[in-house]
């Protein structure tokens, strides 16, 4: 089943919301000491982050190219999109290396290297999100 916009919305909304708060060290729920997380909130919330940010940078790259003739008005969809063609890789890789740099070591030194990471990915999120719903949203033109 496709998602809709809307439904993608909701999704980077509650990712944003889950991992401004695991990543100031203050989750929703206690991990188990001796879970696979040792309660670690930061890897676990890394870990739940990444497969919904690669669905949701995709959900925009596919939809940007698929509507590409109509969004030729907007330029600046054409360019956050290539900026993500073009380093979204990176972007996910630099998360990954500082994730296991931060589970072999969970310096505050570390987490904030991660965190810093990761706002790189969410400002991301939050712009194709923004993309994606203003021209969705916007009435046709006569």
């Amino acid at each position: 089943m496709k998602k809709t916009l809307k439904e993608y919305a909701i999704i980077i909304a509650v990712w944003i919301a889950i991992s401004g708060i695991a990543l100031l060290g203050s989750g929703c729920h206690a991990l188990s000491p001796t879970g696979v997380y040792k309660s670690d909130q930061v890897i676990y919330t890394v870990e739940l982050m990444q497969p919904t940010a690669h669905e949701i940078i995709g959900t925009f790259l596919r939809w940007e190219m698929n509507n590409a003739p109509v969004l030729k008005r907007w330029p600046e969809i054409h360019k956050s999109a290539e900026k993500m063609r073009n380093n979204a890789a990176a972007w996910f890789q630099t998360v990954n290396n500082l994730h296991d740099a931060y589970k072999l070591d969970p310096s505050k030194e570390n987490k904030d290297k991660l965190s810093q990471a990761l706002a790189v990915i969410q400002a991301a999120l939050l712009e194709a999100n923004g993309y994606m719903i203003a021209r969705a949203v916007q009435p046709k033109p006569l």
